[in-house]
């Protein structure tokens, strides 16, 4: 997820992009200050950005204009479906979403 990130921020450094990334192995106060940054995608485990919505407060979410999640075999199941719409939910609705898996199911 985090080569996915990279590649982003190296596609939109000459437009002035800004990419978050919020997964578990981050320090939480790093994911914070990159989402008071104002970043134009997030990319993120469903729990992490589902946190960050509820208690960071100072995240003004509606610049988000892509979504990136990864392992979307799991997410499709029904551990993360309410997790999931609870995100797409708080959202701005002129956004592009975009999962990604390594696991390629039937389902997916």
């Amino acid at each position: 997820m985090v080569q996915i990130a990279d590649h982003l921020k190296a596609l939109g450094s000459r437009i002035g992009l800004k990419v978050a990334v919020i997964i578990g192995s981050m320090d939480v106060k790093s994911q914070v200050k990159a989402l008071n940054a104002g970043p134009h995608i997030v990319v993120g485990t469903p729990g992490k950005i589902l946190f960050h919505l509820q208690n960071t407060k100072t995240f003004a979410y509606s610049n988000i204009r892509s979504l990136v999640m990864d392992e979307a075999d799991k997410l499709l199941g029904d551990d993360f479906a309410g997790q999931v719409d609870r995100i797409v939910e708080a959202l701005p609705t002129n956004r592009q979403t975009l999962l990604f898996s390594a696991t390629m199911t039937d389902k997916v």
